[in-house]
């Protein structure tokens, strides 16, 4: 009889047949390599193994140390529960900026409509005061101001756009004497604005005066406390309001006021009709991000040194009184701070000092080619008799780097300090602009506005009661000169770059000198 072979570590195979399952215990021999070989099948040669080895599982978590098993879990459900806390936070980030966008494109809507109402009616809806959608006629004798519900059955708009994304209702002020019949259907006599705006970085003389407004007032819908003043401004019920770059971070102290305006200027180009005449006295032209779209509808489109650069991608600017005129570049405003000012984008290429990546060419004013420099003209509404502007950027000193020195002063004549640890010196760099006045087609005059001599990157020069002896000009040219060294010799290849951070202008009072040229502007 052959012996019984069951080979260790191995169990019997289950077979089927005939309708029935059984488990074969098989006599026989090791074959080849031990083999079981069934005696039925031995003749043929044939190999069937009834045993087989056990399949191989996952070993058991809870095995031979099951405190490991818990530990293994415990770090992947902490792992499982960041990875889901850290989605909500960015979906719940993204949510909020998506619903700052879905507010201010609706204040944005319900302007374009004020302005269609008033080029068909002549004049501008008084609020809604009691809730039913439909202006209310003003009392006898109220004030500058109006301020109340948005009209929307008035303007022909759904109910829901009288709310704002957050449900909390729209405050929509207007100007009382443009809300009277027919008076905005004179083009040249306009009712002055009775709104006030502040923007960043403007005081409350410098805010732009506008003839309606409409304000979100947030996720927060301006809870107290208020955070810095700026939304109890915007809440106090006076005709002041302030313009912030608010965000919506979830916390109930920050400003997310959304705040939409019309200039008188600005609303008669809405309605399709240039500009009305404006009252004699200064006018301010804005130069920062908010100011300037508040006049008007503008796409910024961020460009170089990481989206500092705003760039309007427009030549021409119309605002309240003064046209703004982008010679060989487009306008452009510097994100980053809203006293950096207006200035030209011209992607020119970095200037070769690696200090100055700031300036690099991506906003201000150059002088690269001297046949066709980039420019900033202002065209007046009427004419102006002096003029004051701020310029940040005109620097006196420079800090070059080794490379500078290597191609434009190998001998080090033109250091004013040792060398530092990377080669490199402090160097008179003399930045300027050439400021020319215009009448219409004809050149009154210029003058040399240069920087500080001891001012360095980042310098405002200031410059007051600027004027040709008293000559009236429609238009200033803004034209960027070469640097020069503190003898006045210009350094070969390098431009000026700044940005004209606050101008105004006005007419004379007595007399109105002429200054000299160049003037220096020193603190």
């Amino acid at each position: 009889m052959s012996k019984l072979v069951r080979p260790k570590g191995v169990e019997p195979l289950t077979f089927g047949f005939g309708g029935q399952r059984s488990i074969q215990l098989s006599y026989g021999r090791p074959g080849r390599n031990g083999t079981l070989l069934h005696p039925f099948a031995s003749a043929k040669g044939e190999e069937a193994p009834f045993f087989r080895r056990p399949p191989k599982g996952p070993k058991c978590l809870l095995g031979a140390h099951p405190g490991w098993g818990l530990i293994e879990m415990a770090a992947v459900l902490a792992i499982l529960g960041f990875a889901a806390w850290a989605t909500l936070l960015a979906l719940d980030s993204h949510n909020r900026n998506a619903t700052r966008l879905q507010a201010q494109s609706q204040v944005d809507d319900l302007l374009e409509r004020l302005a269609a109402f008033a080029w068909a009616e002549s004049r501008l809806p008084a609020p809604d005061q009691d809730g039913d959608g439909r202006e209310d006629t003003p009392a006898e004798g109220a004030g500058d101001a109006l301020q109340g519900g948005l009209p929307w059955l008035t303007l022909g708009v759904a109910k829901r756009n009288a709310r704002d994304p957050w449900t909390h209702p729209l405050i929509y002020a207007v100007t009382r004497t443009a809300t009277a019949p027919s008076a905005l259907a004179d083009a040249l006599i306009w009712p002055e604005g009775a709104l006030t705006i502040t923007a960043p970085g403007e005081s409350e003389e410098r805010g732009r005066t506008a003839l309606v407004l409409l304000l979100s007032r947030g996720r927060n819908g301006a809870r107290p406390p208020t955070p810095n003043g700026a939304e109890g401004e915007n809440t106090d019920g006076d005709t002041r309001y302030r313009q912030e770059a608010g965000e919506d971070d979830g916390d109930a102290a920050t400003f997310d006021d959304l705040l939409a305006f019309r200039t008188p200027g600005a609303l008669a180009v809405a309605m399709g009709r240039s500009p009305p005449l404006l009252p004699a006295g200064p006018l301010n032209l804005p130069t920062t991000r908010e100011a300037l779209s508040g006049q008007a509808n503008i796409t910024w489109t961020a460009r170089g040194l990481g989206g500092v650069v705003q760039d309007s991608g427009q030549s021409t600017l119309t605002v309240d009184g003064a046209r703004l005129v982008a010679e060989g570049g487009t306008l452009a405003v510097d994100a980053a701070s809203g006293n950096r000012g207006l200035g030209v984008y011209s992607g020119a290429a970095p200037l070769t000092d690696s200090s100055a990546l700031v300036e690099g060419g991506e906003l201000g004013l150059d002088a690269s080619n001297p046949d066709f420099p980039r420019a900033l003209t202002v065209l007046f509404d009427r004419p102006q008799a002096r003029v004051s502007l701020a310029l940040t950027g005109l620097e006196g000193l420079r800090q070059v780097d080794r490379a500078w020195l290597r191609a434009n002063d190998p001998t080090f004549a033109r250091c004013l300090s040792p060398l530092n640890r990377s080669g490199g010196c402090e160097v008179a760099w003399r930045d300027g602009t050439r400021l020319e006045f215009w009448d219409g087609e004809s050149q009154l005059g210029t003058l040399e506005l240069r920087g500080c001599p001891t001012e360095g990157l980042g310098a405002t020069a200031t410059f007051t009661d600027l004027s040709q002896g008293g000559q009236a000009f429609t238009g200033l040219r803004l034209v960027p000169l070469l640097v020069v060294d503190d003898s006045g010799h210009p350094i070969p290849g390098e431009a000026s770059f700044f940005r004209l951070s606050s101008l105004t202008a006005s007419q004379c009072d007595e007399s109105c000198p002429i200054p000299p040229s160049p003037l220096v502007a020193c603190p």
